[in-house]
């Protein structure tokens, strides 16, 4: 049984030789439900067995970590070493991205929206053709007589149907999918002596205008990825978490400055990783990242 790489997953060491995956899920299940075991191969230079385990919840996980890690379970004889099973970056990059891409299908750009409407007004509109998760009206841009919203849809299909209907409520708007790039990739970020780590396009911040970055400020220097931090932020295209000298910072980068401008409105002074973020915006003075080199 393959294990799965969620928060739920655990490397354990300490098991005897010749243990079988029927025997350490039996041990396991001691202590909550069970989902996978994969025994590793032996290696030559290891007394012991380790195994990668996926239990029910992440919950029941770090309990094994906090509780049964350094003890001898019963049906054992040596005490077992209990971890989080390490994601490799390519494989959080990887989920990240299907995650966001599967968002984007629900996720239309809509525009031509008459001045003055409220978000309450667009989704009534849209809910029509199915639930709508979230709704976020634009700042006005001078050179537009109208204003422009994010609207997600619950499912794909719902969005598929108005961009394909044209709903004659829809009137002067124009609606269409939420543009994304994901073909870029991941990318690895320097700033002073530490490591920061993001996903979007390809170039990092360097690639996008200064008006359509953000800088934010208070972020937790543990517990807080990147992921996270593009989550906080809705339709974001880069996020990038610093370390080092640029610890307790991040940058976020969006596809319009208006989308920026909108983050800093709705986002200053929310919390992030149990911290009160600070958003602002991206100045000169905040010295951007430079990509790492080979």
């Amino acid at each position: 049984m393959a294990a799965a790489n969620t928060d739920s997953s655990l490397h354990v060491t300490g098991l005897p030789d010749g243990v079988t995956e029927e025997q350490v899920t039996q041990i396991f299940a001691q202590y909550g439900t069970v989902k996978s075991v994969k025994v590793l191969p032996k290696r030559g230079d290891k007394p012991d067995i380790a195994a990668i385990i996926d239990m029910e919840t992440a919950e029941q996980a770090q309990g094994l970590i906090d509780t049964v890690s350094g003890t001898t379970p019963t049906g054992l004889t040596a005490p077992l070493t209990i971890k989080k099973k390490m994601t490799s970056w390519a494989n959080q990059a990887y989920q990240a991205m299907t995650a966001a891409a599967a968002a984007s299908e629900s996720t239309l750009h809509v525009t031509g929206i008459t001045e003055g409407s409220s978000e309450e007004q667009i989704t009534a509109l849209f809910a029509q053709h199915g639930p709508v998760k979230a709704v976020k009206i634009l700042p006005k841009r001078e050179d537009k007589p109208n204003q422009a919203a994010i609207v997600e849809m619950e499912t794909a299909e719902a969005a598929d149907s108005i961009i394909q209907t044209s709903p004659t409520w829809a009137g002067d708007m124009v609606v269409k999918k939420k543009s994304t790039n994901w073909a870029k990739g991941y990318s690895y970020m320097y700033q002073g002596k530490g490591w920061g780590k993001g996903w979007g396009s390809g170039g990092g911040l360097r690639s996008f205008p200064a008006e359509k970055k953000i800088w934010v400020g208070g972020v937790p220097e543990e517990g807080v990825d990147f992921k996270e931090l593009q989550a906080h932020f809705p339709g974001s295209k880069f996020a990038t978490v610093m370390k080092g000298n640029g610890a307790g910072t991040a940058g976020v980068a969006f596809e319009t400055a208006e989308e920026a401008t909108a983050a800093i409105q709705t986002l200053n002074g929310s919390v992030l990783g149990g911290a009160t973020i600070v958003v602002d915006v991206w100045t000169k003075k905040e010295q951007e990242p430079a990509a790492a080199t080979a």
